[in-house]
């Protein structure tokens, strides 16, 4: 049997996974018809630059929980046999999870995860941005 599908996508508070943080993440279960969706307080302010670009502030992480908190709901939401799905993943979003799980002292689930950016740039050469 393969694998049940969740998309899911992460916002930060910058690019660079050693050092920045995880302040959104989303996620959705097509076959359950399930999302799951939280704020993520990082500890550290939110550039003005990555607001910009998520739109998400200061103020409104400022009573969210911690990651340590939002991983276990996480883990929860991607029980038994998944594969999760990000456009950039391998790039991005798996980086981030890897890295505040670590930071956490938790361990990366052993999920299975596909890059959508990866198979559009191998598959649909057509697509000038992917």
């Amino acid at each position: 049997m393969a694998p049940r599908a969740i998309f899911y996508d992460t916002e930060t508070t910058g690019v660079r996974s050693e050092k920045d943080r995880i302040i959104e993440i989303a996620a959705y279960d097509p076959l359950n018809e399930l999302t799951f969706e939280r704020l993520v307080n990082p500890g550290m302010p939110i550039p003005a630059e990555a607001t910009a670009i998520h739109h998400i502030s200061d103020d409104m992480v400022a009573d969210a929980p911690g990651f340590d908190v939002i991983a276990k709901e996480l883990c929860e939401f991607c029980q038994g046999d998944v594969v999760l799905i990000a456009h950039n993943n391998d790039g991005f979003d798996y980086h981030f999870l890897k890295a505040e799980f670590g930071r956490n002292g938790m361990e990366l689930p052993q999920w299975k995860f596909f890059d959508t950016l990866k198979w559009a740039r191998r598959y649909r050469k057509d697509l000038p941005r992917h």
